[in-house]
């Protein structure tokens, strides 16, 4: 089947459901919460990083505490990929229910 085909007919039936396809987001496309706008950035170096769960740890410095980082922010901050040692700044946030705190506004430095 024709990939321009399959795709239109997937647009209808999520349609037919009262649902919209959802696009990727591009680096910056998403706005940050307003609750980190004046937020000083932290450091600290990632621990692990694992692209095919998308996922992985930044130790912080400042408290030696484990932060989650998802593909989703570093794909909101331009970051293509974050390896063990790097060194990075971040800052934290809390979301509900989460077990750990998150980073966001990841740039790697050195």
């Amino acid at each position: 089947m024709d990939p321009d085909v399959k795709a239109a007919e997937i647009d209808r039936a999520w349609r037919a459901h009262g649902a919209e396809r959802r696009r990727l987001a591009e680096p910056g496309d998403v706005a940050e919460p307003v609750e980190l706008a004046d937020v000083e950035p932290e450091t600290g170096t990632v621990r692990f990083y694992r692209p095919d769960r998308e996922f992985g740890f930044i130790r912080a410095d400042a408290d030696d505490a484990d932060v989650h980082v998802s593909a989703k922010f570093l794909h909101r901050a331009g970051v293509d990929a974050l390896f063990a040692g790097d060194r990075v700044e971040f800052v934290r946030r809390h979301p509900a229910g989460a077990r750990s705190p998150h980073a966001a506004r990841i740039r790697v430095i050195e």
